[in-house]
């Protein structure tokens, strides 16, 4: 008695060539959502309270953030550097965060966001 087993791998073969384009569609969505958060969080007293978002005075910082692709699969969300100062704080000024919080928002869409690689 013999058996036989026939496999179709004909979607594993699809995925494997699609991937590398829908990833990079998907950390293209997360690295444009977290620019989308960090610009639209931004609070609207200036000087913000301590442990909030920065405050809009120019517009300079929320005009400068912006997703940039690196290279294929690289992708990094950046801004005016003072950015930096305000997200942490300093010895004369209080942390106003607002990369932190934007992390952690989008964070919860990367399953979401990297289904695209298994749909059909």
């Amino acid at each position: 008695m013999s058996v036989s087993i026939t496999l179709d791998t004909s979607a594993l073969d699809r995925l494997e060539q699609e991937a590398p384009g829908r990833a990079g569609q998907a950390l293209s969505k997360v690295a444009n959502d977290a620019a989308a958060y960090m610009k639209s969080h931004m609070s609207s007293s200036s000087p913000a309270p301590v442990g909030s978002a920065p405050g809009v005075v120019t517009g300079n910082l929320v005009n400068s953030i912006q997703a940039q692709e690196d290279g294929p699969l690289d992708w990094s969300v950046w801004g005016a550097g003072y950015g930096l100062i305000l997200e942490s704080g300093s010895v004369n000024m209080g942390a106003r965060p607002f990369i932190t919080p934007a992390v952690y928002e989008v964070a919860k869409t990367i399953p979401d966001a990297f289904g695209v690689l298994v749909e059909e």
